[in-house]
């Protein structure tokens, strides 16, 4: 039978100083297409998957909305049935959005989203959507900090 022991406490690290100085503008993604409320699934999912993006902010009026995610328009169009033609983007939409400035640490958002348990911070300035901070840009940050401690 294998033992496992436990590691040490963990010491404060180079990692770890980089990491928590760091801002998520600095790992953000540039936000350049968003989305009305009134359009059609299908045009949110087809804008989605010509641009290669997984999440629209949803934008009335020049204000943030809600956000939509291409996983969330598969999970309504298959399991509850929402015609993609016919139902609006109002109808999908999450609309408890985290949204944060470019300047808040990317330990918070980190932590937050993991409390939070989602995948994608919206980023502004003011009112105005000025870029994602996703999942996926969150291990980037982990992968390029830990390339430059290597």
């Amino acid at each position: 039978m294998t033992q496992i022991l436990p590691l040490p406490a963990a010491q404060p690290t180079d990692m770890y100083r980089a990491m928590s100085q760091a801002t998520v503008g600095q790992y953000m993604s540039v936000h350049t297409h968003s989305i009305p409320p009134t359009e059609t699934l299908r045009t949110a999912r087809d804008l989605m998957q010509a641009h290669g993006i997984r999440h629209l902010p949803v934008i009335r009026g020049g204000k943030l909305v809600g956000l939509l995610s291409l996983s969330d328009l598969y999970v309504l169009e298959s399991s509850l049935g929402l015609d993609p033609e016919r139902s609006r983007v109002a109808d999908a939409l999450q609309d408890e959005v985290y949204a944060v400035p470019r300047e808040t640490s990317l330990l918070e958002v980190a932590r937050s989203m993991r409390d939070r348990r989602i995948g994608t911070a919206v980023i502004v300035e003011g009112e105005k959507v000025i870029g994602l901070f996703t999942a996926t840009d969150a291990v980037r940050a982990l992968a390029e900090t830990l390339e430059a401690q290597a």
